[in-house]
């Protein structure tokens, strides 16, 4: 039997070690489902989410973010000729034909042979596919483009909507600047582009199109207003824009074409060099793209928690009230805590969503009778509570507040005094506030979590009654707890 593949943790480096030991020694190299298997197993742990933005070497296109998705998609890679490398995100895969599983998102897609010429496309995956690609030979005179980033220019639309007169000038004129620059090669597509303000990438996917230029223009007959934007296709975010102002009316043209001159400039500023790939390193994210990977990742594990909705936790505290009753016969007969931890809890929670659970408790209050200054029986106040509870969750941790409605008992009890006078149970009824703090303990997913409680509790209001005796007010009872569970 294998054992896993070994996985290195350094700074913020993760490194997958390139070969597998049998328990024999013997060793062979990671495949594709070990490189799986390792990334499943380093998003089990709870905070691994503040390893993103780092380097994980040896992984192929299995980031371990890539668990965000939660599911995988076979995809088949086939060329034409057979035999061809395969890359993906900068990555080799392997060699055609190629079939393996992928978490759902967007892949730079390379296939290259000798004598061919390179197959690139940025593919979406979200089910099952095949990709099947017939290269192209080269011609004799011709020499693989491999410091060339492809851009695709979509009609720039009118703000208002309405007529539409420059849009395919000033297209074709940022087109003709394009062209001008060796590092650039222009793509088209026979997709129709939306006429909304949204942008469509789809189409520049399609072609492998590394850059893509979109934009929005207005004139009032005197003045031309433009608005033209960069995007890099993979990564979807803006790399350049600008807005002009210049002439309309009769130099109208001139203006198009100063303006997608400079246009063109700034585009060929914002490359990098030569033969470096523009589709970002999954590494290399921005901060804001970061906090939000982050907080999904979190988010994830929060909801993977909350999937044991069953919560049982048992918990004791001290505190209670002090109330006194009078006989009859002008003796005060008292209710008093017997001890200092006097009352106890079994609690149970159902998570019906991430901040709402149904809340149930039963409780048990110890309280000793005195009459005349010396003590008498022990008498416990059962108690059910029931209401909702709101809670603030975290990854490893609740804050939660339940309001619930009271319906107590506390059975009859003989005060001792001059002439013993019987009290008939008490039965109540209040509502009851639940503050507290519940902290998990578990280090991954797929542990039963276990929990530890702290908090307070005490009634706003309680009115006591029974038989033969008027309705009255009970003093305010709280206390302190502290408690421990688990999740079902």
């Amino acid at each position: 039997m294998e054992h896993g593949p070994p996985v290195q943790i350094s700074g913020k480096s993760v490194v997958l070690y390139p070969e597998v030991f049998d328990k024999n020694s013997n060793s062979r190299p990671v495949m594709p489902s070990d490189q799986q298997r390792a990334m499943n197993s380093l998003t089990e742990y709870v905070g691994f989410e503040s390893w993103f933005g780092g380097e994980y070497i040896n992984f192929g296109p299995y980031k371990p973010k890539q668990y965000l998705s939660g599911e995988y998609f076979p995809l088949k890679i086939n060329s034409s000729p057979e035999g061809a490398t395969v890359s993906i995100d900068n990555v080799v895969w392997g060699e055609t034909p190629l079939a393996s599983e992928f978490t759902a998102g967007r892949y730079l897609i390379e296939i290259t042979a000798p004598d061919y010429i390179p197959f690139r496309r940025i593919i979406s995956v979200d089910q099952a596919g095949i990709l099947s690609p017939q290269l192209k030979p080269l011609e004799k005179e011709q020499v693989p483009e491999k410091d060339r980033f492809r851009i695709m220019v979509v009609p720039v639309r009118p703000l208002n909507g309405g007529e539409d007169p420059y849009g395919d000038v000033i297209r074709s004129t940022m087109e003709m600047n394009f062209n001008n620059d060796p590092r650039l090669e222009i793509v088209h597509s026979d997709v129709d582009f939306p006429e909304n303000d949204a942008i469509d990438f789809t189409p520049a996917e399609a072609e492998g199109a590394d850059l893509l230029v979109a934009g929005n223009y207005a004139s009032d007959g005197v003045e031309l207003y433009l608005e033209a934007v960069l995007y890099e296709t993979a990564s979807r975010r803006v790399r350049y824009a600008e807005t002009y102002v210049t002439e309309a009316g009769f130099a109208v043209f001139d203006s198009i074409d100063e303006v997608s001159r400079r246009f063109s400039d700034a585009v060929g500023r914002t490359l990098p060099e030569a033969g470096e790939p523009i589709v970002e390193k999954e590494e290399e994210v921005t901060e804001q793209m970061l906090t939000y990977e982050q907080g999904l990742f979190r988010q994830c594990m929060i909801e993977s928690r909350i999937a044991h909705r069953n919560l049982l936790s048992i918990k004791a505290g001290m505190g209670g009230f002090s109330d006194d009753l009078d006989d009859g016969l002008g003796d005060s007969v008292g209710y008093r805590s017997n001890s200092l931890i006097n009352n106890f809890r079994l609690d149970y929670q159902r998570i019906l969503s991430q901040h709402l659970s149904l809340s149930v408790m039963l409780q048990l209050y110890l309280q000793s009778i005195e009459s005349n200054g010396s003590s008498g029986d022990i008498v416990p106040n059962l108690s059910i509570i029931t209401g909702p509870e709101f809670a603030f969750r975290s990854e490893t941790s609740d804050v939660y507040f339940t309001p619930g409605i009271l319906f107590g008992l506390s059975p009859g009890f003989t005060a001792f005094t001059t002439a013993d006078v019987d009290f008939s149970a008490q039965f109540y009824t209040g509502i009851e506030l639940d503050v507290g703090y519940r902290q998990f303990i578990f280090k991954r997913r797929s542990d039963l979590p276990l929990f530890f409680n702290v908090g307070m509790m005490f009634d706003i209001v309680e009115i006591a009654y029974g038989a033969g005796q008027d309705l009255r007010l009970v003093p305010i009872r709280g206390s302190l707890y502290l408690g421990g569970g688990i999740s079902l």
